[in-house]
């Protein structure tokens, strides 16, 4: 399956990525793509996680440590870090 997509607003996009999960029979599909200058990120199975840290973002799998301050990037989200900030969606299933 092929999705045409424009950087950065459809990466991540219900249509698409639930269009690749469905001919795919379900399951999870779990997303990051940069362009160098920010993340997009799709969530349709195990959440991720960021933390604002002074440097920047942390994207994750499931936290690194205990510190405060990880936000979940939950189911049917999706997430686009752009200078430090994360932007979170909800994504059309």
């Amino acid at each position: 399956m092929t999705c045409a997509a424009t950087w950065p607003g459809s990466v991540g996009r219900g249509p698409c990525t639930t269009r690749l999960a469905l001919e795919a029979g379900g399951g999870r599909v779990t997303l990051l793509a940069s362009d160098g200058s920010s993340v997009a990120a799709t969530v349709l199975g195990e959440p991720m996680y960021a933390r604002q840290l002074t440097s920047g973002v942390l994207v994750a799998s499931e936290p690194s440590d205990d510190e405060e301050g990880w936000a979940e990037i939950p189911y049917g989200h999706r997430a686009e870090i752009r200078d430090g900030h994360v932007t979170q969606r909800t994504m059309d299933l």
